[in-house]
């Protein structure tokens, strides 16, 4: 997600796999449009640390809105976690590394979709060949999916999702949804794909449809997989699950046929982050609870957690089908040094990244910058930024404490839990998915 990132798409290259980030793309990840509308990141800060430098930007602090509750454990929820393919390279991180305990269910990202509408795998080393341990090497399949499967063995709770498409692999979807036979082709070989390799469920992540047109399209595609699944379920013995991954921005929603895509899911993930980029004009925050109002751009005004559920709930989706996705890094942005402590100023450039310019994942904010720069905390957005006046840095981004006003909102609204990309981004000790897990399981 670059919009998405609660998907972003990896290629097939394992070299370039590697470098994927969060799912993001630098043009606009998580489903916002590029340009105006757009917002900055989020990034995570030491929990329950008090920081002398910190400071606070905005309304009161400590009000609460008439939306939002004061904390305390809401479950049952679900969890929701993004695994990506490319993580088993340079980001070391392994399927026997996710915190299971912490989750409900894991979205592995990414199947690929080819032209003729066939989901295919997206990087076959990493998926179903990397030998692990004592694994049989003649077993029909090995890698990260075969690892999948013995952690659902260990946590029987566990369900598993195959996410299909993200940002680089949704090329494929607007051909094939507007016909019934290319909708029946991506419905049929989706659910044998997540058959052949034990998943419980297909996760649709196309970044996004252009049109109204295309949005009836999603729709259709939407209700011959749901089709496929239940006569697949039926024949299993199984209950298959299918869920999307979903824009949040105000343009890229109104595209979408929401109660149609509501009638065949079991829910949505809201893609709420990658509202602020280098595409931006001035800098703002990537996952905003709530649209600032000392914004002064006004086209930023739609974008924010808040903004984008109010206008899903509104079209009528149920709030218990709605998922809130949340980021577990943020973006950087260099040369800001202007407007408040570099939040809403112009801006040279993306700043530096752990794993490409401009994102940076919470461990890594964590570990290098949050000890050394300034904190300042937005009473409105509900979000904190980090900025060294120093070299004109601006890291937007969420930590502990915004994560918990996140759950507080997604309990108040009466939605059906959170959703994060991606699971390598958070520190050793879980800190972020921790408050994730506090809030929504029972």
């Amino acid at each position: 997600m670059s919009d998405s990132t609660a998907s972003g798409g990896p290629t097939s290259d394992a070299a370039t796999a590697a470098t994927e980030t969060s799912g993001s793309p630098t043009s606009d990840p998580t489903g916002t449009e590029t340009g105006a509308d757009a917002t900055a990141t989020s990034t995570p800060t030491d929990p329950g640390t008090s920081d002398p430098t910190t400071s606070t930007t905005g309304p009161d602090p400590g009000t609460t809105t008439s939306e939002e509750t004061t904390g305390g454990p809401i479950g049952p929820g679900r969890v929701v976690a993004y695994f990506t393919a490319w993580a088993v390279y340079d980001r070391e991180y392994h399927v026997d590394d996710i915190p299971a305990d912490k989750l409900t269910h894991v979205n592995y990202a990414f199947a690929n979709l080819t032209a003729d509408g066939n989901c295919v795998l997206g990087d076959s080393y990493a998926d179903i060949e990397k030998v692990y341990g004592d694994e049989d090497p003649n077993a029909p399949f090995k890698g990260s999916f075969n690892q999948l499967k013995q952690l659902k063995q260990q946590h029987g709770h566990l369900r598993t999702l195959i996410s299909v498409g993200g940002y680089t692999w949704s090329t494929n979807f607007a051909p094939n949804a507007a016909t019934e036979q290319g909708r029946a082709s991506i419905a049929s070989s989706c659910v044998q794909f997540m058959r052949d390799y034990g998943f419980d469920g297909v996760d649709i992540d196309w970044e996004f449809p252009a049109s109204p047109q295309e949005g009836q399209d999603y729709s259709a595609l939407l209700a011959a997989l749901r089709a496929e699944l239940d006569g697949a379920g039926a024949e299993d013995g199984a209950e298959y699950l299918l869920t999307i991954a979903a824009p949040a921005g105000q343009a890229n929603l109104a595209n979408l046929d929401l109660p149609g895509i509501a009638a065949s899911v079991d829910w949505i993930n809201l893609m709420a982050y990658d509202f602020a980029g280098p595409w931006m004009a001035t800098t703002t925050f990537n996952a905003a609870l709530y649209s600032p109002a000392d914004d002064p751009d006004p086209n930023n005004a739609g974008l924010s957690d808040d903004a984008a559920v109010t206008t899903i709930l509104d079209a009528g989706v149920p709030p218990g089908k709605l998922v809130l996705g949340v980021p577990f890094y943020g973006r950087s942005f260099a040369g800001a040094g202007a407007g408040s402590d570099g939040l809403f100023s112009s801006f040279s450039g993306a700043g530096p990244g752990t794993w490409e310019p401009g994102i940076v994942d919470y461990h890594d904010i964590a570990a290098n910058y949050a000890p050394t720069l300034t904190r300042h905390w937005h009473d409105e957005a509900r979000v904190p930024w980090l900025y060294d006046a120093g070299n004109d840095l601006f890291i937007t981004y969420d930590d502990p404490e915004s994560m918990q006003h996140k759950m507080d909102y997604i309990a108040a609204r009466g939605l059906g839990g959170a959703m994060f990309w991606e699971l390598a981004g958070d520190t050793q000790d879980s800190a972020l998915l921790t408050v994730l897990a506090d809030a929504l399981l029972p």
